[in-house]
């Protein structure tokens, strides 16, 4: 009985480490795509890292998004192979993207009525925003942080 029960968990954890999957190889499958900026009917916002060193890693978000608008943060340069991570929740709960914007020709978002909290692969060298886009008719606060 014990000489089964060791070659059954000898087993378990040669097949269960053989297959491991991270979830950072997995971590842009629920991301979608958009070389569309800005949709018809919506109106766009900039937000400054006021107060904040430019050279800071780590930025606040306490942003209020009016209906239809995209509210953006200020332009950051990113390379290839880096991160950016987003954690921004939203109150009360409506349809939002919240994401980053690449050199302003491709939006890359989670579709979201509560918020994310996401880890972003940089696969190309350039200048980047964090945004969030208020898709509902009534305004929102975004509130959170993201790191660059």
């Amino acid at each position: 009985m014990e000489k089964g029960l060791c070659i059954m968990m000898s087993v378990l954890c040669f097949f269960g480490i053989g297959n491991k999957v991270s979830a950072a190889e997995n971590s842009n499958a629920d991301l979608e795509y958009s070389s569309v900026i800005l949709e018809d009917g919506f109106t766009e916002e900039w937000t400054e890292d006021t107060g904040i060193s430019p050279f800071a890693v780590k930025t606040g978000v306490n942003w209020t998004v009016k209906p239809k608008t995209l509210k953006k943060s200020g332009g950051f340069k990113k390379k290839a192979g880096s991160t950016i991570e987003i954690k921004i929740s939203v109150k009360p709960e409506k349809k939002v993207l919240i994401g980053i914007i690449r050199g302003n020709t491709q939006k890359i978002y989670q579709s979201t009525t509560m918020g994310v909290y996401k880890t972003f692969k940089i696969k190309e060298t350039d200048t980047y925003h964090v945004f969030v886009q208020n898709c509902s008719s009534g305004s929102i606060q975004a509130i959170g942080y993201y790191r660059k």
